[in-house]
């Protein structure tokens, strides 16, 4: 179940990254998003597209662990439980 938390933060990690520089950017200096997208690759690396990576799994993969958890104790306990 961890390994939904972590498929999820690395598709989702660079989404919430260049959202928060579009949303705190107050020059405005790039148009679009593939404008944000490639300046940062370009000038910072592809790592910059997963800075806070880790409190970011911690928050994903807790709540996936969390919630497929509990998904699958009531689906046991409806199919053991309700025959």
């Amino acid at each position: 179940m961890r390994t939904a938390g972590f498929a999820a933060t690395c598709v989702g990690s660079p989404a919430d990254v260049v959202g928060t520089r579009i949303m705190t950017d107050r020059s405005a200096t790039q148009k679009g998003l593939l404008q944000y997208v490639v300046h940062m690759v370009r000038d910072e690396g592809v790592g910059s597209l997963y800075k806070g990576f880790v409190p970011n799994f911690a928050r994903i993969g807790r709540w996936a662990l969390d919630t497929l958890g509990h998904m699958n104790e009531r689906l046991l306990f409806e199919c053991f439980c309700f025959r």
